[in-house]
């Protein structure tokens, strides 16, 4: 199972803008575009009601001329906005979806005052949540989520709200048919199995005909064709393989209803692969069937190439371009996702290493924006997006993991120091705040274990890799010290100096209490388990990912005492240390010998 779930989105939303009202009268026409049911109101007044329509809603507005007034937006600051009543207004617009499976509401405001279409900050919002009914209650009970700021989206050059845009695409041929004797095809009685190679790795909608040689056959649709796709031949010729283990649903859909169309088949999902096979007939039909017209409606993330790489070493020159053009098919629907051929979802701790691979190749801010964004709602006061669980609570973690939860704050540092979006990080900075609070609670107070992480393993999942043989709690709390020392730069950029301030200290208390438990003076590493957290045969066994993420974090060189990096650079060259369980903690294991002066040795 995949911890995490992309919640439904509300059909109830509201915007506000409060405004504090000048010195004389002034008046507004506001031109409004919206999805779903509109309600205008003003100071608590309704103003407008239309229905859900394409067109443009025109409403007048006039704001009241108050003594001494200046003419400013009034933040989110105001605990009590009655307290404001006698200086300001408040525009607020209430949007309502009645389609079952419509649009989620959204509005456009294109000029004037309170335009949405720049990132101004003038404007807020918050979705409408369900309460479950009491006992004696006869209706749900309408509950609203926080208020908080919304993000606009950059208009196209079409005018296509960018949710409507098609992704670019391109139909592609394979480029040869191979002939590979299959089992599979002995399996299903038939001797019409066909494969096909497009050349490379692509994401896509494959369709395909298939016509009988004997034109006195009954329809097609009732002798269906068979499709398989992989990575490789053996992926997709896969003998034994039961449906319910596919990584991939092939299902197969007739696009037309037409009897003089009915031998076109087309997947009824978007599958990713290299290599097609089509099984033509069943065992049951014994007739022969031709394959032909096969193709590839193939998707691709519109974004340049900015960086590049080679070398001597023809199959490192590969090795990049093979990973650049595998990030860029990760790259879709606006997000970074991981397994484009199992879940197709944002992963924070993947996030971390693609976002600095991406501003490299691509410096495609914008994807690594709306993933952060994405991952964060839901968790930690968020509003809608991940969450672990149906039944929220305290313990909630980005992806349902706690180790996620940290680099979510590390990824966003990461994406300032890569990107500078400080308009992101002003809209993400209550989140972040909020986050940081919530994992300051959930820590240790005693004073040997000062400012460590507590986790409940039997409510919570602490992954750091997927490895039998890894002790983790070390590891965590050196990612839990680079969370902070990032909290810390980011409150920087906020100028939010006490906060900075704050959880520096944090970091230095966990940093002391961490030489103090788990620096092995003698081989100069660190080990993965605490002095009182031994393991179950009494040892403390040396973690590779602890001093991986010792080094790459900086955290070594920042425990509040000169520590030699040898012994570390020793450690990670030896045979006999559990090695990491994923390409995702090997990159980042690279990155540690390249700082540790071990270039070679990295790619080998």
């Amino acid at each position: 199972w995949y911890p995490g779930l992309f919640r439904a989105p509300s059909n109830h939303v509201q915007f506000r803008c409060l405004v504090q009202n000048s010195s004389s009268s002034w008046r507004e026409r506001l031109r409004l575009r919206a999805v779903g049911n509109v309600t205008v109101m003003l100071d608590d007044n309704e103003i407008y009601r239309g229905k859900a329509s394409d067109e443009e809603h025109c409403i007048d507005l006039t704001f009241q001329k108050r003594k001494d007034a200046d003419y400013n937006l009034l933040h989110d600051n105001h605990k009590n906005d009655t307290n404001n009543e006698t200086s300001s207004s408040t525009l607020l617009v209430d949007l309502i979806n009645e389609e079952e499976e419509g649009e989620p509401p959204a509005m456009l405001i294109q000029d004037g005052y309170f335009a949405t279409t720049i990132d101004n900050g003038k404007w807020q919002w918050r979705s409408q949540k369900k309460k479950k009914k009491e006992e004696n209650e006869t209706n749900d009970t309408v509950v609203y989520n926080d208020w908080s700021t919304p993000t606009p989206f950059s208009k196209t050059i079409s005018g296509i709200p960018p949710h409507k845009v098609e992704l670019p695409s391109v139909v592609l041929l394979p480029e040869k048919e191979v002939i590979h004797p299959s089992k599979r095809e002995e399996e299903e009685g038939s001797d019409n199995g066909q494969l096909f190679d497009f050349g490379r790795e692509l994401l896509g909608y494959i369709s395909f005909s298939c016509s009988s040689n004997n034109e006195n056959e009954e329809s097609n649709v009732n002798h269906p064709p068979s499709l398989y796709v992989g990575e490789s031949i053996a992926e997709a010729i896969a003998e034994n393989l039961p449906p319910e283990e596919y990584e991939q649903s092939m299902e197969l859909v007739q696009p037309s209803t037409d009897d003089d169309e009915n031998d076109k088949w087309s997947s009824k999902h978007i599958l990713a692969f290299r290599y097609v096979y089509i099984i033509s007939s069943s065992s049951s039909t014994k007739q022969q069937h031709t394959i032909k017209n096969v193709s590839c409606h193939t998707f691709f993330h519109p974004v340049q190439y900015h960086g590049a790489f080679s070398c001597s070493d023809t199959l490192l020159t590969q090795i990049w371009m093979n990973s650049a053009y595998t990030l860029r098919l990760c790259m879709h629907q606006h997000f970074i996702l991981d397994g484009i051929k199992r879940d197709r979802l944002p992963w924070t701790g993947d996030i971390a290493l693609s976002l600095m691979v991406n501003a490299y190749c691509f410096k495609d801010k914008d994807v690594v924006r709306k993933s952060l964004v994405a991952l964060c709602r839901g968790t930690f006061g968020g509003n809608g997006g991940v969450v672990d669980s149906e039944n929220r609570n305290d313990l909630d973690d980005i992806n349902g993991i706690v180790d996620y939860s940290l680099w979510w704050i590390i990824a966003e540092d990461l994406y300032q120091l890569y990107f500078s979006d400080m308009g992101h990080l002003t809209r993400q900075w209550v989140r972040i705040k909020n986050a940081m609070e919530i994992l300051i609670q959930r820590c240790d107070d005693d004073d040997e274990n000062d400012g460590m992480l507590l986790v409940d393993l039997d409510k919570q999942w602490l992954f750091i890799d997927w490895s039998d043989d890894v002790q983790k709690i070390v590891s965590l709390q050196i990612l839990w010290w680079w969370a902070q020392v990032s909290g810390a730069a980011l409150a920087d950029r906020m100028k939010d100096s006490d906060t900075a301030k704050l959880w520096r200290s944090n970091a230095n208390s966990l940093a002391q209490a961490l030489y103090l438990n788990a620096w092995d003076d003698d081989l100069g590493v660190w080990r993965g388990l605490l002095e009182d957290n031994k393991g179950n045969d009494g040892t403390m066994k040396i973690s590779r990912h602890a001093n991986v993420l010792a080094i790459i974090s900086g955290f070594t060189k920042s425990s509040g005492t000169t520590l030699s990096t040898t012994g570390i650079k020793t450690m990670l060259l030896r045979k006999d240390i559990p090695p990491v369980g994923t390409p995702y903690m090997k990159a980042f294991e690279c990155m540690a010998l390249c700082r540790l002066g071990e270039t070679k040795e990295s790619i080998c």
